[in-house]
């Protein structure tokens, strides 16, 4: 019986030693290695239901040339979220610490201007950092802030002159029968996050992350996109408070000074669920 305890002890000391042995030397290779991930991601848009109302004209009524107007008049529903691609790369610093470059699209980004009618859409890029702790055997506990920066959209309506060839936006003419009209939204946001990752193979795991996305310093424009008659794209950025358009929400006309009522801003809950793969510096 004895023999058999010392056995057990003699093994029990050599298994905690062989652990100890490789989470020390697995800590090791972690710093100055680098990480590749991909994942699914659920951002916040937070779109309210709204009554949209929007006009613009491209000339003066004194004026000899025919004159367009594109109007567009809708309601749009409240829509919480929308799906986007997280693409990083990070950097171990230390054996728990990592940081990080993505870039992050929401998925309706490539959809025509036309399809992204009553839609936000756009593009993140952030930098964060991350840190990184052992629970038990292969799962570890993940927690970290990101500081983004947010290229905005949501497109109004898309269209082009009917009273002649083209449409004159800025002095421009634009020859397109689908140029978009949208709203251009800049902001910053940082988000804290906390998740789980599971190493289910050799150098690649998988990852889950909850956070919350708080923005600030909110800019806003309009933009209208349209092909010039050489075929190039023009972009002709627009303020809300220029005399020949008008964009009204709920009956509120937005103005330079009241971007907080357009019907959706980024900030809110985030979700991400994707797979990484470490590249051992050795």
């Amino acid at each position: 019986m004895k023999k058999i305890s010392h056995l057990l002890s003699l093994l029990f000391t050599l298994s905690t030693t062989l652990i100890f042995a490789q989470n020390v030397k697995d800590n090791k290779i972690k710093k100055g290695n680098f990480e590749f991930s991909i994942s699914f991601n659920r951002i916040p848009i937070n779109q309210k239901a709204s009554n949209i109302d929007f006009n613009y004209r491209d000339g003066s009524f004194l004026s000899t040339i025919p004159i367009d107007t594109i109007k567009a008049n809708y309601i749009i529903d409240n829509h919480y979220s929308n799906n986007a691609i997280d693409i990083g790369v990070s950097y171990f610093v230390n054996n728990n610490f990592n940081i990080g470059l993505n870039i992050r699209p929401q998925i309706n980004s490539f959809l025509s201007n036309q399809s992204k009618n009553g839609k936000v859409y756009g593009f993140q890029f952030g930098l964060n950092v991350n840190y990184e702790k052992n629970i038990i055997n292969k799962l570890s506990f993940v927690g970290g802030v990101g500081l983004s920066y947010i290229i905005g959209g949501y497109g109004i309506t898309s269209g082009g002159a009917s009273q002649k060839e083209y449409l004159i936006v800025n002095g421009n003419e634009l020859h397109d029968q689908d140029i978009g009209f949208h709203i251009i939204d800049n902001t910053w946001a940082a988000t804290p996050e906390v998740g789980l990752r599971y190493e289910m193979l050799k150098r690649v795991s998988l990852f889950t992350k909850f956070g919350y996305q708080f923005t600030f310093n909110r800019t806003s424009r309009m933009n209208f996109a349209g092909e010039l008659k050489d075929g190039t794209v023009k972009w002709n950025s627009k303020s809300y408070d220029d005399t020949d358009l008008s964009l009204n929400v709920n009956g509120q006309r937005i103005t330079n000074n009241s971007i907080e009522k357009l019907p959706f801003n980024f900030s809110g809950l985030t979700f991400q669920f994707g797979i990484s793969m470490t590249l051992n510096k050795q």
